[in-house]
C-alpha cells in the first residue's frame, strides 16, 4: 500500500519500523475504555524502534538538539520520537482528505490511563505476538510454580528482535477507509510452554536483568552495549550520560528501562501490559491494559 511504503521510507532511515492494521481490529481485542473512536475500517500503522535506532536517530538528536533538551527538562527519548513523528505529519502522502493523528507510547488521557495500548496494536498488526498467561495452561502454570491467584503480566515478543525492540506509537490516517487489508497473523516464535513460561517469567521477575528478550530462539539482533548501558541506568540519572541538566520531577520514576520492552508493561488482560516491571507497556518499554 502506497501510503504505508511512504510511511515506512520515512521513518525506516531512522531504525522504525512500519505495519498496517485497522481500527476495528484493535478495539476488538481491548476492553470497552481502551477503544479508540474512529472509524472501523480507518487504517492505522503501529511503528516499533529496532535496536539501531539508539545509534540512527536518538544519539544523533542528542547531539543536535543538547540546548534545546537542556532548556525543556523534557525525555530526551519523547521528544527524539516526537521529532521523528513529526516528518510523518508534515509530509505530503498523497492522499488528499487523509489526515495523520500520532497516537504516542507515552500518551495519556485526563484519567491517567494511556491513550492507546501499543503492545495490542503491534500485535494486531502481525508486527510482533503478545504473550499472556493464558499461553500457558492452567497444569503447566502449576508444574513450574505460579499460583492460580498470581497475576502475570503479558508481554510481545518479535520474529528478529525478541525482546529488543519497543513500540513508540500509532499513526492514525483519518480519513482513510481499507475494509479488505489483509490480516497477517504475529509469527509464534514462543512455540513450546517452556519457552512461554521463562519470557513471562523473566519478563515479570527479572526484568531488569533483560534475560526474557532472548528467549525467542529466532533473534538476530540485539541492543548495542551502550544501549543497554542507558536504559539500565534509572531515568533520572540518564541525562548524566548524555551531559544534560537533571529532567524533572515526571521522570522521576521507579523505570528502570525506558520504553521499550525497555520501559513499561501494559496490563489488562488482552494483549499487552511497571512496578513490578518497567513503565507502561511499550515494552521497549514493558505494561498495558486490556480486560
Amino acid at each position: 500500500m502506497d501510503v504505508v511504503n511512504t510511511i515506512t521510507a520515512l521513518l525506516s532511515p531512522f531504525g522504525y519500523e512500519c505495519s498496517p492494521f485497522l481500527i476495528k481490529w484493535y478495539n476488538e481485542i481491548v476492553n470497552q475504555r481502551f477503544q479508540l473512536s474512529f472509524e472501523a475500517n480507518t487504517l492505522a500503522v503501529s511503528v516499533i524502534s529496532a535496536p539501531d535506532m539508539f545509534e540512527k536517530a536518538f544519539l544523533p538528536f542528542v547531539q543536535s538538539s543538547r540546548d534545546i533538551l537542556a532548556a525543556s527538562g523534557q525525555d530526551p527519548l519523547d521528544e527524539c520520537t516526537r521529532h521523528c513523528f513529526q516528518r510523518i505529519v508534515q509530509a505530503d502522502l498523497h492522499c488528499p482528505g487523509v489526515e495523520c493523528e500520532v497516537i504516542f507510547d507515552f500518551d495519556t488521557l485526563p484519567s491517567g490511563q494511556p491513550r492507546c495500548l501499543v503492545q495490542s496494536a503491534g500485535h494486531v498488526s502481525g508486527q510482533a505476538r503478545y504473550y499472556q498467561r493464558a499461553d500457558v495452561t492452567e497444569d503447566e502454570a502449576g508444574q513450574i510454580g505460579w499460583a492460580k491467584e498470581k497475576r502475570i503480566y503479558g508481554a510481545c515478543a518479535h520474529s528478529k528482535y525478541g525482546g529488543w525492540f519497543a513500540f513508540r506509537g500509532v499513526i492514525v490516517l483519518k480519513g482513510l477507509q481499507v475494509p479488505h487489508l489483509p490480516r497477517v497473523p504475529p509469527a509464534d516464535v514462543l512455540q513450546t510452554a517452556d519457552e512461554r513460561f521463562r519470557f513471562l517469567d523473566l519478563f515479570n521477575h527479572h526484568w531488569q536483568d533483560g534475560r526474557f528478550r532472548d528467549v525467542p530462539p529466532t533473534v538476530i539482533a540485539r541492543y548495542s552495549q551502550q544501549q543497554i548501558d542507558y536504559f539500565k541506568t534509572a531515568p533520572r540519572e540518564r541525562h548524566q550520560l548524555l551531559g544534560l541538566p537533571a529532567p524533572r520531577s515526571k521522570y522521576d520514576l521507579s523505570d528502570s528501562s525506558s520504553s521499550d520492552n525497555d520501559d513499561e508493561k501494559e496490563d489488562d488482560g488482552s494483549a499487552d501490559g511497571s512496578t513490578a516491571a518497567p513503565r507502561a507497556s511499550k515494552q521497549g518499554g514493558v505494561t498495558a491494559a486490556h480486560g
